[in-house]
């Protein structure tokens, strides 16, 4: 309790891949901010974005960059987490 989601989900994906280079982040997701914060050419996004803009916006950039991407729906606050 206390900890935002981003960074508990980021300890489990390291306790299962401790290899993973994770870049947990706890930011607003926007259009134009989508080259920003993907930059790099991750292998998946971990979407848990609560705002369905914001996660149309998300999906809509990952599928145009051929990103994969796993999503979750219904969670109380906007991340996303990037597994390089």
């Amino acid at each position: 309790m206390g900890t935002p989601k981003v960074i508990a989900i980021k300890k489990h994906l390291l306790q299962i891949i401790p290899h993973a280079n994770i870049d947990a982040r706890i930011e607003l997701f926007e259009a134009s901010t989508a080259e920003m914060l993907l930059q790099g050419s991750p292998d998946y996004v971990v979407d848990c974005i609560d705002h369905v803009a914001a996660k149309v916006e998300l999906l809509r950039y990952c599928h145009a960059h051929d990103i994969k991407v796993r999503t979750q729906l219904l969670l109380t606050q906007l991340t996303t987490i990037l597994i390089r």
